[in-house]
Order: structure tokens, then sequence, then C-alpha cells
């Protein structure tokens, strides 16, 4: 077998989905579990993920099938050449937001200034530190983020400063917050779980 049958051995038993929001989507995982799918799944960019299944046929019938992931999912399709990263995740630091709109709705919008806000951070929500707050936004390639950004909230003007968090976004960080750490494979004929390699 050449390199390129071996390579489109593989990727004709994935499935690419696009997310409707970034969500956990661990309640689907166990719908295809219950099902005896064997797959596994992975974070691809953007709002996409790839779904890996043992066969072609589990591949297909997954992407017939709306009923396993149409409530988390606006798409799902076999893979393409199209299917590239074109966005990248990043953390954002803000300084400087008023303890009156230390709040998710700010942060938020702060976030869709930014980009496309995915997550805001746990010590943010919970106001740990109030020095500066982190939220996760999905941002184009070659994208660069400001240094200073105006928000205005009802008739208030606010100047923040804004920087990227060079704390990469990790692979184990963000699969767990899409629930996605979860493999499904069979091994001496019994169904198992375990966590995929990082």
């Amino acid at each position: 077998m050449d390199r390129n049958q071996v390579y489109e051995c593989w990727i004709s038993k994935c499935a690419i989905g696009s997310l409707r929001e970034f969500t956990n989507v661990s309640s689907m995982k166990w719908r295809l579990i219950s099902r005896d799918f064997l797959f596994s799944t992975s974070y691809l960019e953007d709002m996409k993920v790839m779904w890996r299944f043992d066969s072609n046929q589990e591949s297909i019938s997954f992407i017939k099938n709306r009923f396993y992931w149409d409530d988390c999912f606006s798409s799902m399709g076999k893979w393409s050449f199209s299917d590239t990263a074109k966005s990248r995740l990043a953390w954002i630091n803000i300084m400087g937001v008023p303890l009156l709109f230390w709040n998710d709705a700010f942060f938020l919008k702060v976030g869709q200034i930014l980009g496309e806000p995915v997550v805001i951070e746990g010590n943010t929500k919970q106001r740990n530190r109030l020095d500066k707050g982190r939220i996760m936004v999905l941002i184009p390639f070659g994208h660069h983020i400001p240094n200073k950004i105006s928000v205005m909230e009802g008739v208030n003007m606010f100047s923040l400063e804004v920087e990227e968090d060079l704390t990469p976004v990790t692979r184990s960080r963000l699969d767990g917050f899409l629930g996605l750490t979860t493999t499904v494979s069979k091994e001496g004929g019994d169904v198992f779980l375990a966590l995929e390699k990082k």
C-alpha cells in the first residue's frame, strides 16, 4: 500500500462537524457509545471537530443519522481538502475593567470585539483575581490583538488594555472543555473507555 492509500484509508473513516457553539459534547458521545460506535475525537480548528471511526460504514451511518449529532453540530460531513485550519484560539488578558461591570456579559462583549468568545477563565468568572480578566477567543490566522480597545457600556465608554497571553491553549484543556477526552475502542472484544494521548 503506498503512502496515499494509507492516508486515504484513515481519512475516509473520518467525519468533520461544525459546532453550533463551543459547548461540551460528552452527552452526544455517550449516545454513540450506547449504540456501540467505536470512535475518537479531536478539535480540528475554528468550530470544527474531527470524528475518527473504526470503519467507513460507521462514519457514513453517523453522518447520515442527524439524531446522533444535530443538537451540538450545525453540519456533519466527510473530510474534504477545504478542511484546513484558518483560525486559532488565544487567551486574552483584559486590564482596566471597572468592578461595577465585572461580569460574564461584559467579558463576552469584549471577546466579541476581539474575535469570537469561547470561554471565560474560571478565576475571572469567580472574581478570584480582579487586576485582569482572561477570556479565550477564536481569531483568524494573521489577526493581531490591539493593545487598547474601547467598550461602550450604557452611556459609559471605557478604554481597556488588552494583550494576548502567550500561554498556549493546550489540547487537554480544550478537549476537556468540549468533552472530547474519551476514546472508545475494542480490546479483546470488550468496549472500554480510555483517555486519548495528548
